[in-house]
C-alpha cells in the first residue's frame, strides 16, 4: 500500500491549462497556510482496493517549518529538516536518510505542503464544482507515468481549508482522506521531530545515509 505515496507526490495525466477560478481559490487557501508558523492535522484515512475490504485508519501531521512528523499505524516518518527517518511498524525497523529540501518541495506531508504543489507547474487544474462556499478542484499530474490518475480536492471557500481529498489509483484504488482536526501556530520542540528509538524496543535501525 503506497500510503506515503499519497501525502508525498500529488496527482496523473494531464490537463493542459490552469482553471483561474481554481486557481483564485488555491491561492486563498496557500496563503492562509503560509501564515500559520505550524500546523496539526488529523485524518481519517479509508483506502479501496477493488474486490478487497476498506482498509480504515487515523493520521497525524505536525509540520512545523522544514520539519514534520507522519504518525500512521503501519508507517511513521520523522524529519529534523536534515535527517529523515522512516519507521516500519511490521518489520520494527526505521531507515535513515538525509533529507534534502529540494526533495522535500515535493512532500505533501501536510495540507500546508500541499497547497504549494499547485504552484509547481507539475500538474494541471480545474474547478470541478462549487455549491456554497463548497468548492470542487480536479489536479492531474503531467506525467504519464504516475501512479494516480487524479485527485479531487474539497475545499471550504469560506474558511479556506482544504476538507477532503481523494486520490484515484490508475488501478482502480482510491485513497480517501478527510480532515477531522486541524490546529495552527501551535509550539513544539526541536525533540519532537527526532526519532526516539528508546519508544521502540529493540527496532532494527538501517542508516543510509551518505
Amino acid at each position: 500500500m503506497k500510503v506515503l505515496m499519497i501525502l508525498l507526490l500529488m496527482i496523473s495525466s494531464s490537463l493542459h491549462a490552469q482553471d483561474k477560478a481554481a486557481q483564485k481559490i488555491l491561492n486563498k487557501v496557500s496563503n492562509l497556510y503560509d501564515s500559520y508558523s505550524s500546523i496539526q492535522v488529523v485524518l481519517n484515512m479509508t483506502v479501496i482496493f477493488p474486490e478487497r475490504e476498506n482498509q480504515q485508519s487515523v493520521v497525524t501531521i505536525t509540520q512545523q517549518g522544514d520539519k514534520f512528523v507522519f504518525d500512521h499505524p503501519q508507517q511513521a516518518m520523522y524529519c529534523d529538516g536534515q535527517n529523515i527517518w522512516l519507521y516500519l511498524a511490521d518489520h520494527n525497523e526505521v531507515q535513515i536518510n538525509d533529507y534534502e529540501q529540494e526533495e522535500g518541495d515535493d512532500y505533501m506531508i501536510s495540507p500546508k505542503d500541499l497547497m504549494k504543489q499547485y504552484k509547481s507547474g507539475k500538474y494541471g487544474y480545474k474547478l470541478e464544482s462549487k455549491s456554497g462556499s463548497i468548492a470542487s478542484i480536479i489536479f492531474k499530474p503531467l506525467d504519464r507515468d504516475s501512479d494516480y490518475a487524479k485527485y479531487r480536492i474539497t475545499i471550504d471557500t469560506k474558511k479556506r481549508l482544504i476538507k477532503e481529498i481523494i486520490a484515484y489509483g490508475k488501478d482502480g484504488s482510491r485513497v480517501q482522506l478527510s480532515v477531522q482536526k486541524m490546529t495552527p501556530n501551535l509550539k513544539f520542540e526541536d525533540s519532537y521531530f527526532d526519532f526516539d528509538t528508546s519508544k521502540y524496543p529493540g527496532v532494527r535501525v538501517e542508516d543510509l545515509r551518505l
